[in-house]
């Protein structure tokens, strides 16, 4: 069992296989907005296979659970969150935007943080009827549309 896990934790952090769409939309919005990740995982391999995928060179700011010292949806996540943006870019709650395709770690964190929110529903399973979020998606590409 230890064995495979470090197997596939190494593997896991040379694997970054953008979504289809995925660096086209990080290009378009790069130009319009300011960009963060948020991320649940070890800062080291988050940001390694953001370097594999090619998009790191269009995000501001990097919010890893490791190094912020909270995960999403909680609080102290997004609340350090906030408050950088807040600080470095003078970026209120209600103008950010938050992708994402988890409805707890994602659209939950940022409804209870007052940001809007869309929800990439690749797989059309839905919110649940505990989860809203201004728009939802199910290709990358519909975000164009958006903003």
């Amino acid at each position: 069992g230890h064995t495979f896990e470090k197997y596939f934790a190494d593997y896991l952090n040379e694997s970054a296989i953008p979504i289809d769409g995925a660096n086209a939309v990080v290009e378009y919005l790069g130009k319009k907005y300011i960009l963060a990740a948020a991320s649940n995982g070890p800062f080291r391999q988050q940001a390694h296979r953001l370097r594999l995928a090619g998009m790191d060179g269009h995000f501001k700011h990097l919010f890893i659970s490791e190094a912020v010292g909270a995960s999403k949806p909680s609080k102290a996540f997004f609340d350090h969150c906030l408050k950088v943006l807040n600080e470095n870019d003078l970026v209120a709650p209600e103008e950010i935007v938050m992708i994402g395709d988890s409805p707890t770690s994602d659209i939950m964190g940022a409804v209870h943080a007052g940001m809007k929110c869309i929800h990439f529903d690749r797989y059309q399973k839905g919110l649940g009827e505990n989860f809203s979020a201004d728009y939802i998606v199910h290709t990358l590409n519909e975000i164009f549309s958006i903003l």
